[in-house]
């Protein structure tokens, strides 16, 4: 089991057990492959810096993570620079958290691969990238 000071412990099967106030998030794509999630409290937002592949097997660790941010009342920013591989499974992740946040706290991904940005142009969802990114 990995246990990560700021925040979050997660075992090989990507089980999350909280420990604090601060996140920190590591889980599994079905590859094997690791998703991390990195988050920085700035100015009352959460940046979430995420990197790997967004798939059915990591993307309930993403879907904790905001929903934690979410639950502070702090808004969320979704970096997006290192996402490398994203599947409907992360598409519906942050339709879920968009639609929850509704207004306040906010939600939004920036810095997203052309493979990535082209999902959300498929599939009408654009409204979910920051307006800097579109």
């Amino acid at each position: 089991m990995l246990s990560v000071d700021c925040g979050v412990t997660v075992d090989n099967c990507g089980y999350l057990s909280w420990l604090g106030q601060d996140l920190y998030s590591f889980g599994r794509t079905m590859a094997g492959e690791q998703l991390t999630v990195d988050v920085t409290h700035i100015d009352h937002a959460d940046v979430l810096a995420v990197r790997g592949e967004i798939d059915m097997a990591s993307a309930p660790v993403l879907r904790s993570v905001i929903e934690r941010c979410h639950a502070s009342g702090t808004s969320v920013l979704l970096d997006f620079a290192e996402v490398t591989f994203m599947d409907s499974s992360g598409l519906g992740v942050l339709i879920g958290a968009s639609t929850k946040c509704a207004e306040s706290p906010s939600l939004c991904v920036r810095n997203a691969s052309e493979r990535v940005r082209r999902i959300f142009e498929l599939t009408g969802t654009e409204y979910l990238m920051c307006r800097e990114s579109q």
